[in-house]
């Protein structure tokens, strides 16, 4: 089979950025469509780990990985940031062990494919304010290395 040509890595981390922005919003509500959320929802766990995941998926797609090879990623973050590492993530920014563990985390109780809805799985999430500002220096270092810097505010 022929190699699908990759997703475009600026539009896929402008998405990240938005993603993030909704996921910090959302963390904050208190009521959305009158249903009672508590802070830091499982709504926006998800959308953060999203953000996550379409950032690193914009930097491989930036290193040359085609849509078949991201395809096998399979909303995995571990296996996202690996390969991000492996193509020289870790050259670029250095993430702290703390945040590479509540990837871990949120990757392990919070699997995108069967999203749970339940605010009893909040208690093995990790810190939220942990994920966002690892998150948060991610994207912008990912959105530096694009070119494409001016996307987060300062």
């Amino acid at each position: 089979m022929a190699n699908i040509k990759a997703p475009n890595s600026m539009k896929m981390i402008a998405d990240a950025f938005d993603l993030f922005d909704v996921a910090k919003t959302v963390s904050l509500k208190k009521t959305i469509e009158e249903k009672e959320l508590v802070s830091s929802s499982t709504t926006s766990y998800f959308f953060l780990g999203t953000a996550i995941e379409l950032a690193l998926l914009g930097y491989l797609s930036y290193k040359g990985f085609c849509s078949e090879e991201l395809a096998t990623i399979n909303h995995d973050l571990e296996i996202a940031l690996e390969k991000a590492y492996q193509a020289g993530l870790e050259n670029i920014t250095t993430l702290t062990d703390a945040y590479i563990g509540s990837v871990k985390a949120l990757n392990s109780e919070f699997k995108f494919q069967n999203i749970e809805k339940s605010d009893a799985s909040l208690t093995r999430m990790p810190i939220f304010s942990h994920l966002e500002n690892g998150t948060q220096s991610l994207l912008k270092t990912i959105a530096n290395e694009l070119g494409v810097n001016s996307m987060m505010p300062a």
